[in-house]
């Protein structure tokens, strides 16, 4: 049960981190749709985890522990979303 709610809680803030990746991304190419960035986003934290001997020992285990923070911090904030990102 618990290890069950801590991996929600991270893919809640794996989504969050892609959606933070995207909107970045999506700085650089203000064409972009949304679900391009996000597409993006989700794409580059993935590959970056991938990455042998950086991904494995720093990328994997940071991007665990944002993933596991913004998911905490979305349970219970009201208004999660950081300052200066706008949205539509």
């Amino acid at each position: 049960m618990a290890l069950s709610l801590l991996l929600a809680t991270m893919a809640v803030g794996a989504g969050a981190l892609s959606l933070l990746t995207g909107s970045r991304i999506r700085m650089m190419d203000p064409a972009m749709t949304d679900y391009q960035a996000l597409t993006r986003g989700a794409a580059v934290v993935f590959i970056a985890a991938l990455t042998p001997v950086l991904g494995t020992f720093l990328l994997a285990p940071g991007g665990i522990l944002v993933a596991l923070g913004a998911g905490i911090r979305s349970l219970f904030l009201k208004n999660p979303q950081p300052e200066g990102i706008v949205t539509a």
